[in-house]
């Protein structure tokens, strides 16, 4: 515990400093010792998921990262118990995108508005380890989190929603000013990609462009939070903001696929 322990070291010497001629019954070996056998372990929390999404948010905020205040924060990452129709709850096994889970996290969430559902996938692939954008809504090893609607996740072999798979979005042709295209060539941070989609998604507001990256490396393969917005290889596509993006000078192809670039 690495902030708890801290916090424990600084109270026995503020008392130490504060209060004539104190001292302290144990060493603080001894008080961190106690402490862990007859309350911690006493009291079952060794055998238990640990939450640490405290410890993670001061650390994050330690390192620099968000700016916004940790009680608001964590107040965000509070899960409840099921769903508001009743029909999932936490703890709960259930399928996403034919891939098993467990429910870990109910509620609102930063990245988009409504109710999302947190899941811990059997195997590593997923998005995350149930932090998005600083936020820890529940904790779980790298690439097995995902987050989904309610819709559209199984339950106990019954698909909660007719159909059961999420239905992709459907691409703009062009951006709001007409700038980029689908199939455009694109760099995007000095490496270059093509235009895969382009409009509305549902993590953030406002017109995103998604890209499917031919240099270096991206962050998935078109799926973002459950949703199929293109395809391509896993770890290739990437989504950026307009600004984020130059328009590559010379003309390229993509394997035996010929991009469309600008002079």
């Amino acid at each position: 515990f690495p902030f708890r322990g801290m916090h424990f070291f600084a109270s026995i010497q503020k008392a130490k400093r504060d209060v004539p001629d104190w001292k302290p019954k144990y060493s603080l070996l001894d008080g961190l010792r106690s402490s862990y056998l007859e309350d911690y372990v006493a009291r079952g929390f060794d055998k238990k998921d640990p939450d640490l999404r405290t410890d993670q948010l001061i650390l994050s905020k330690f390192m620099g990262g968000g700016n916004a205040s940790v009680d608001e924060e964590i107040e965000t990452g509070l899960s409840k118990e099921r769903t508001a129709d009743g029909s999932i709850s936490l703890g709960q096994s259930v399928t996403w995108g034919g891939k098993q889970g467990t429910v870990r996290f109910i509620g609102d969430t930063k990245f988009a508005a409504g109710e999302w559902v947190g899941v811990e996938l059997s195997a590593a692939e997923g998005m995350h380890d149930g932090n998005v954008l600083g936020v820890p809504y529940f904790v779980c090893k790298p690439k097995c989190g995902v987050f989904a609607k309610p819709a559209q996740l199984l339950s106990s072999g019954v698909d909660t929603a007719a159909g059961g798979a999420s239905k992709a979005p459907v691409s703009k042709d062009k951006t709001a000013d007409g700038r980029l295209w689908l199939g455009l060539a694109v760099k995007w941070n000095g490496k270059q990609g093509v235009v895969r989609y382009i409009g509305d998604v549902n993590f953030a507001a406002g017109e995103w462009i998604g890209v499917e990256m031919l240099e270096g490396k991206g962050i998935h393969s078109g799926d973002a939070l459950g949703l199929p917005y293109f395809q391509c290889q896993p770890s290739m596509g990437i989504f950026a903001q307009q600004s984020q993006l130059q328009v590559a000078p010379a003309s390229s192809t993509a394997g035996d696929e010929e991009i469309e670039t600008v002079p």
